[in-house]
Order: C-alpha cells, then structure tokens, then sequence
C-alpha cells in the first residue's frame, strides 16, 4: 500500500508525464506549483520528476506504484551527498579565498 505522499509522487509523475519533455518553460515556477498543489518537498518532486521521464522513455509501460519506493532511497542518497559536496565546496572555497588573500596582500586585517 502507497503512502499519501507516494500518492502525490504518482499523480504529479503522471501529470508531469502527460506534459512530455521541454513542455515546462520555466522549471522553477513548475516545481512551486507542485509544492502548491500536491505539497512534494524538493525530495519529493526530484522523484516525481524522474519517475516521469522513466513513463516517457518507457512509453508508459512502467507501472509506477513500483517505482515509487525503490527510486525514494536512491535520492536521499544524492541528496546527502549533495548537500555533503556542496559544503566541501564551501569549505574549499574559504581556504582558497584565505590563501589568495594572504599571497595577494588583499586582506582587511
């Protein structure tokens, strides 16, 4: 059995789906107004994204009450390792800007 917010995933897929690819002009208003209407956090609406570009390439033939809890686990994954990327990053960029500043003068000490 789907839970409620699975639910929502499915039938924001489908619509998704039933848009077809390079439909959605402006991808940041779309994803607001799939928070709006189905209330899919950012996880959410990643999944409900691939899962309709997976209806697409398989023509539909792909049952997505089965795709649902296998894709969930994948994108935590990227997400933690986004976010895990995303302040190595920063902590890199700080060390380099330290570093330039020291070898350039250009500090404000």
């Amino acid at each position: 059995m789907m839970t409620v917010d699975e639910e929502k995933i499915k039938l924001a897929a489908k619509e998704i789906a039933r848009l077809g690819k390079g439909a959605i002009k402006d991808p940041i208003e779309y994803a607001k107004s799939l928070h709006l209407r189905y209330g899919l956090d950012f996880e959410g609406r990643h999944v409900a994204r691939q899962l309709a570009n997976r209806m697409l390439r398989e023509e539909w033939l792909v049952e997505v009450d089965h795709l649902i809890p296998s894709y969930l686990p994948e994108v935590r994954a990227l997400n933690k390792l986004f976010v895990e990327i995303g302040s190595s990053m920063i902590s890199a960029g700080t060390e380099i800007n330290y570093f330039r500043r020291k070898i350039t003068g250009d500090h404000p000490e």
